[in-house]
């Protein structure tokens, strides 16, 4: 799918429920969860909590939760359906000289181990203090070390695609084992949800093969 039909979708009216609400729906993020929060604009989504940060990697979403879990709980009422999209900043390194970020592991199944088992500890976490709660890890989408580098230092001179490459093993990778490892069989939210990361990764392709043209 390209870009512009992508847009043209996400403009489609967006059939309300009707049924009552069974689950809070809460987003613990990043500067990702930050950008959908942007996006939130009909009524329906002022039910979303936002527990959102840039840059933050699976380990701080992890602190984060064991310090303030036990009051968020307590200050929302039923149960709590919790959306993770955290994993990003997980896959590279910031250099504080350079400015540049790089690829952080070089073992993919160091780094398989490490998300999952962060994500099954936040979701345990989640059930321990509400057993009636529910989660959902999202896939994490497409994303280049190199056009991210090149946005924000526009004269680099040094090639990053060799790191792409493996960058993008790495997510697909990270992503089958997110699938593996849901709590729940497959919701109409992660069907969409699939098919969403599924254009993202179409888009991603076709701009890259584009400007390497």
């Amino acid at each position: 799918m390209s870009l512009a039909k992508l847009k043209k979708s996400y403009k489609r009216p967006i059939q309300i429920p009707t049924t009552p609400r069974e689950f809070r729906p809460i987003v613990i993020g990043n500067s990702i969860g930050g950008r959908l929060r942007q996006q939130a604009s009909l009524p329906l989504h002022s039910e979303i909590h936002w527990w959102c940060k840039g840059g933050r990697t699976v380990v701080q979403a992890l602190d984060w939760l064991k310090q303030n879990l036990d009051t968020e709980v307590q200050l929302i009422t039923g149960n709590i359906w919790l959306y993770i999209i955290i994993g990003t900043c997980d896959f590279t390194a910031f250099d504080r000289k350079t400015k540049y970020i790089t690829l952080k592991y070089q073992n993919t199944e160091e780094l398989v181990e490490h998300l999952v088992k962060s994500y099954k500890e936040i979701i345990q976490i989640l059930k321990g203090l509400s057993p009636g709660s529910q989660a959902t890890i999202v896939e994490i989408p497409i994303f280049s070390i190199e056009a991210w580098n090149k946005a924000h230092k526009p004269n680099i001179q040094k090639i990053f695609r060799d790191q792409d490459h493996q960058l993008e093993h790495q997510l697909l990778e990270v992503n089958k084992a997110i699938r593996n490892s849901q709590p729940r069989k497959p919701t109409l939210f992660t069907k969409l949800q699939h098919r969403f990361i599924q254009n993202i990764n179409q888009t991603t392709t076709h701009v890259s093969k584009r400007d390497n043209q």
